[in-house]
């Protein structure tokens, strides 16, 4: 997951990233996936998700070794990228639009282009972060609305959580100032509305990217 996060952080801070992932050649077959959950003996539909599909094996491999050549150019201490990661930003990149009601500007380019804004907004004249684990920590914040949402009152397992990254909550340390900054832009909101809300995302219906547990979502994070 670790990988994932830190992928769509640095989409954020280098929205080029997207563009190598396009040419490394994403494959991505929609289906229509149906599962029945059975406790006790008695069955239950969960929701269709409308972004289920499936991986090839060549362009997955090929999207994998392009999104982590990528971020090694971008950090020495990137991680290494899994087929997970890449098969999701398979699904992510060819997607036409995450909400129906704007079919021409709710593509991940305009999602990641309305957070690259953000970040922007938040650096202004100011030094940006060298921290190894910064990037990721901005992917989180673009998942978890129940993690950006304790920002305003932080609290105990939200401090825990935080320190994971070596990030400390307070208004002198760098990375906190410009995550605050961030979260607060309104383009950071626009972009996670139109990624993690809209009608055409999977996260609607299964919850399994975050870091905080999710009532009545993560308890599906497992299949």
């Amino acid at each position: 997951m670790y990988d994932l996060w830190y992928t769509l952080g640095v989409a954020v801070i280098r929205p080029e990233l997207l563009d190598a992932i396009k040419a490394a050649g994403p494959v991505y077959d929609l289906i229509d996936r149906y599962v029945i959950e059975v406790q006790k003996g008695e069955q239950t539909l969960r929701p269709k998700d409308p972004r289920a599909g499936l991986l090839e094996h060549n362009p997955t491999t090929n999207v994998r070794v392009a999104i982590a050549k990528f971020v090694k150019q971008f950090s020495p201490s990137a991680p290494p990228i899994g087929i997970y990661t890449a098969g999701r930003f398979c699904e992510l990149v060819l997607l036409p639009n995450f909400a129906s009601a704007l079919p021409s500007s709710s593509s991940m380019k305009d999602v990641i282009n309305l957070a690259h804004t953000a970040y922007d907004g938040a650096i202004g004249h100011g030094p940006q972060s060298t921290l190894p684990t910064f990037p990721a920590f901005l992917g989180l914040c673009m998942m978890d609305g129940n993690f950006v949402a304790a920002f305003k009152k932080p609290t105990t397992l939200l401090k825990q959580a935080v320190s994971e990254f070596g990030i400390t909550i307070d208004p002198k340390n760098l990375e906190w100032q410009i995550a605050n900054l961030f979260v607060k832009a309104q383009e950071f909101r626009q972009a996670v509305k139109l990624f993690m809300a809209s009608d055409m995302t999977g996260w609607t219906s299964n919850t399994a990217d975050q870091i905080f547990f999710w009532d009545g979502f993560t308890e599906h994070a497992i299949p």
